[in-house]
């Protein structure tokens, strides 16, 4: 073969390969952002085109200067074909987690390098250099050195294409796959290449100097149209199996035409519990003999959707089965793609909801409110059964209908205002307006309301004799506005703080001071310094004591005259319990007083043995009416005589069988002396008292009424129980005294004996020292525990902030990194003040006792019925089971064994009872059970 023939026989298969090569990259633009392997095969087929391009160019050319600038161009894409082959394979083999940023900065440093170096090679000697052109062969070419460098960078190249290699091999031994076949010829068009370019480069061809590997790129391009346009190899590679099956978390199999497993995914080896290489192959009636349902549904040869069920180990599972015929080119099934998907969890929360469901149409039907969900038309969708009790109408006859129908006419625009509100999605609260009653009669309805998309979720409360009653309320307002100003008494009403609220006409007219020049004044704005005095310290007495206040005083008149009065006060309460202010009127008693001086001598006597006694004599008739009351009737009960006098005296019994248990008494015996009673003040409270009394009688004989004298023992019985209390504490804290002390002080001397034998031996001595002075301790903290105990009770319980208790105590702790969390914000108990030393009892054991696994203190609380349960716990070591049913007896514990015993205590003094009910080796929990009237909630 002559040299002409062969070098134009090279050109022309370059020329080919050239143009294959860029015909199929052409092609297959049109995967490109629809299959990840796409990308880089156009890249490839494109520098693989331009490879056999520039090569045509350098061979045609017999200019040094110009081969060597055509050879060193190819350099701008040639390192770059390795990368390529590899990034096309990891994307073939669905290998994404390699192709990173990260990744791909490092694997493209030597081919970035290398073009570097290959394209300025004319002025340095690092990659290829001494070129020149070689005419001896058939075939002119440029012949060159290889620097260090360039055999790294041949070696990098070859290593990147083995690795490629290398995992289309591994691809190919999944057999009897849809994409088999295109796998093998894409692993032979990059297979082939890349080892005539390493023999090329490595060994000595026919034609020294002539790399044949691109003029033979045409077989490659071949091979490549074949698996494009025969086996679909950009559209069915492994990646759509990756993403469509092996990412499925659904179980999903693909059989073939005798039923045998071609394909499993995980979630299908899963379920079946077997490895995909003991599947494939074998029929699905071997896979799964015991589901004859499934087993139904793979034979089937047509689309299809079926529900299933299985039992496995007494369990039931549910699942929904597909299964899809899979086509060939022809449109002859090759197959079938069968999909589980799993619904357990599905039916049971659809039977839990159907449940709840149920749950929620009983409470729906049963509750006393009115429920309902209408639309944002107006029309209502569903009521309760309560509404035909509200309105009188079947649900029957207002389901369906526009509720606007029902509304008052006057309540339309509002009602209006509030549907737009809503249908704005937003919540409307405390709404009201009036519904018609069957009968004519219209309701005042209450609404809370939540719009959620077209629907109107409401919950209303006919608050119809709440309206009457506010209309009542106001109208006994107005009437006692008017009363007020119609009394000829001067009246008069004033805030906690003194200043005046308001007064009656009288008021403005006798002091000659305007309404709404009064309010917001003092009483040191409006008289003398010197009544202003008495007056102030009197409100500051009643405002003390509470209930109701009667004395007498002058009050400078508005032509500057003084009179005599008598004042009558009370404390008022607001809605919440506590006092409010006070409310108050004078009598003007002038006249009277000068009436009274005449008549005083010869009442002195009396009046001063009946108004003098501290105990209160009383009167009553026959019938029960109070007819005569000495003055400490106020100072007992709270009540003036006037108020009482002509009052049925059962009015202040607190349990009226007394009196009837008195009477039974004074009609066998005449006479009772010292008989227990317990009366109701004017503020409700219960006054303790005795009373000796007997029938009057008239001249004749015939019983009267009764007389007597009541004498109150209330703080007699306060402190009786006090006495009772400290009787308790002293029995206590001299059994602690006796006992513990003396225990101590035995062992402080058997120590002191036995330390006079040690005077010669100084660390014997130093030994019984120490344990004398761990006794002293003991003894120290011993007395402590007294004087912490002497307190106990001494004062009485109050409201206790409970926040502020648990910060109380852990301020005094060294609390290191433990964190506490309180969600008991706004909690108040009523305790001895004391109960600060229960928390700070509580977390010093904890910091004691919890370890080093002990993070955090928590203290909760919950409302169980009446009791309120304030709930202590910590996440340490816990305490032993056996320790549990002794921890609060007194001496039991590692410290001084006292402290949880005085918590105990202090808690009982109020009713508050302690446990504890943690889990060993989970950390410490202590309830409190608060009693009913022994906490509240204060914002």
């Amino acid at each position: 073969m002559t040299s002409d023939l062969i070098f134009d026989l090279l050109i022309v298969m370059l020329f080919i390969s050239g143009v294959s090569m860029a015909a199929v990259g052409w092609y297959t633009r049109r995967f490109v952002g629809r299959v990840p392997a796409a990308a880089p095969f156009v890249l490839l087929m494109l520098c693989a085109a331009a490879w056999a391009f520039l090569y045509i160019l350098d061979l045609l050319t017999m200019s040094l200067p110009l081969r060597i600038f055509y050879h060193n161009l190819r350099f701008l894409y040639l390192p770059f074909i390795s990368v390529l082959e590899l990034w096309l394979v990891l994307a073939y083999v669905n290998r994404t987690e390699w192709i990173r940023r990260d990744l791909a900065a490092i694997v493209l440093i030597i081919p970035v390098l290398s073009a570097l170096l290959a394209v300025t090679s004319p002025f340095h000697t690092f990659f290829r250099y001494n070129f020149s052109i070689n005419t001896a062969g058939p075939v002119p070419v440029l012949v060159y050195s290889e620097s260090f460098f360039y055999q790294i960078y041949f070696l990098y190249s070859f290593v990147l294409l083995a690795i490629a290699i290398i995992l289309l091999i591994h691809e190919t031994r999944k057999r009897g796959t849809l994409w088999e076949t295109s796998t093998i010829l894409l692993l032979i068009a990059l297979t082939f290449p890349t080892v005539l370019d390493y023999f090329a480069e490595t060994t000595r061809f026919p034609f020294p100097g002539v790399n044949p590997t691109p003029a033979l790129l045409w077989i490659a391009a071949i091979l490549y149209a074949i698996a494009l346009f025969r086996y679909h190899f950009l559209d069915i590679i492994p990646i759509a199996r990756g993403r469509l099956i092996e990412a499925l978390s659904k179980p999903v199999l693909v059989l073939d035409t005798a039923d045998r497993v071609i394909d499993i995914n995980p979630a299908a080896c899963s379920l079946f519990s077997l490895t995909p290489a003991a599947a494939l192959g074998k029929t699905i009636e071997e896979i799964v003999p015991d589901w004859p349902d499934f087993l139904s549904l793979c034979r089937e040869k047509t689309t299809m959707k079926k529900d299933l069920v299985r039992t496995r180990n007494k369990e039931v599972f549910h699942y929904i089965g597909s299964v899809e015929p899979l086509l060939g080119i022809n449109g002859v099934p090759e197959g079938h793609l069968v999909f589980l998907q799993d619904i357990t969890d599905l039916k049971r929360a659809q039977e839990a909801l159907r449940e709840k469901t149920e749950e929620l149409d009983q409470y729906f039907s049963t509750s006393l409110d009115l429920f309902c969900i209408a639309d944002s038309q107006g029309y209502f969708r569903r009521l309760n059964p309560e509404w035909e009790k509200t309105l009188g109408y079947s649900l029957g006859d207002l389901e369906g209908r526009r509720f606007l129908d029902f509304v008052h006419p006057d309540d339309v625009p509002a009602t209006l205002d509030a549907i737009s509100t809503l249908s704005a999605q937003k919540e409307v609260l405390n709404f009201t307006n009036r519904y018609r009653h069957r009968d004519g009669s219209y309701r005042w309805i209450e609404w809370r309301s939540f719009p959620k998309g077209d629907r109107i979720f409401a919950a209303a409360r006919d608050i119809t004799k709440r309206r009457l009653a506010e209309q009542q309320l106001a109208d006994h307002t107005r009437f006692l506005s008017t009363l007020i100003d119609t009394l000829p008494l001067p009246l008069f009403y004033k805030d906690a703080g003194g200043k005046y609220l308001g007064c009656n006409r009288p008021f403005e007219e006798y002091l000659g001071i305007g309404r709404s020049a009064l309010i917001g004044k003092t009483v040191y704005d409006i008289a003398p310094k010197e009544l202003a005095d008495v007056y102030f310290a009197a409100d500051l007495e009643l405002l003390k004591n509470n209930g109701f206040q009667t004395y007498e005083a002058q009050v400078r008149y508005a032509d500057g005259s003084l009179h005599d009065v008598i004042y009558y006060k009370a404390c008022y309460l607001d809605h919440r319990g506590a006092t409010g202010g006070i409310i108050g009127a004078f009598l003007d008693i002038t006249e009277r007083k000068r009436m009274e001086s005449a008549l005083r001598e010869s009442e002195e006597k009396y009046r001063t043995i009946i108004e003098e006694m501290q105990d209160l004599f009383y009167r009553t008739d026959i019938s029960g009416k109070i007819t005569m009351l000495s003055p400490s009737a106020f100072t007992i009960s709270g009540y003036t005589r006037d108020e009482l006098i002509g009052q049925d005296v059962a009015r202040v019994y607190a349990d009226p069988h007394d009196r009837e248990k008195l009477l039974t008494i004074l009609k066998e015996k005449g006479s009772v002396d010292s008989f227990a009673l317990d009366l109701k003040v004017r503020d409700g409270s219960i006054r303790h008292v005795t009373t000796s009394s007997h029938f009057y009688r008239d001249a004749d004989g015939n019983v009267l009424g009764v007389e007597g004298v009541i004498h109150d023992i209330t703080e007699q019985r306060r402190a009786e129980e006090a006495l009772r209390i400290a009787n308790k504490k002293l029995h206590l804290m001299s059994s602690i005294t006796r006992h513990d002390i003396r225990n101590q002080l035995m062992a402080l001397m058997a120590f002191i004996e036995l330390s006079k034998d040690s005077i010669d031996k100084p660390e014997e001595l130093i030994g019984f020292l120490k344990k004398n002075q761990k006794i002293a301790e003991t003894i120290t903290r011993q007395i402590t525990f007294t004087k912490d105990y002497e307190d106990l009770g001494l004062n009485a319980p109050l409201w206790q902030d409970v926040n502020a208790s648990i910060d109380a105590a852990v301020a005094l702790l060294p609390m290191r990194n433990i964190r506490v969390d309180k969600e008991v914000t706004g909690l108040e108990v009523f305790a001895d003040p004391l109960a600060e030393k229960v928390f700070y009892n509580l977390i010093d054991n904890s910091l004691r006792y919890g370890g080093e696994k002990m993070t955090t203190i928590r203290v909760t609380s919950r409302v169980e019925g009446p009791l309120l349960v304030l709930v202590y716990e910590d996440d340490g070591g816990g305490i032993p089971e056996w320790d549990k049913k002794v921890i609060f007896d007194k001496g039991v514990g590692k410290n001084t064994g006292l402290g949880l015993y005085l918590s105990r205590e202090i808690l009982a003094i109020t009713g508050i009872g302690i446990i504890e009910n943690g889990v060993p080796g989970e950390g410490a929990r202590f309830e409190m059970v608060v009693p009913k009237d022994g906490y509240r909630f204060i914002s």
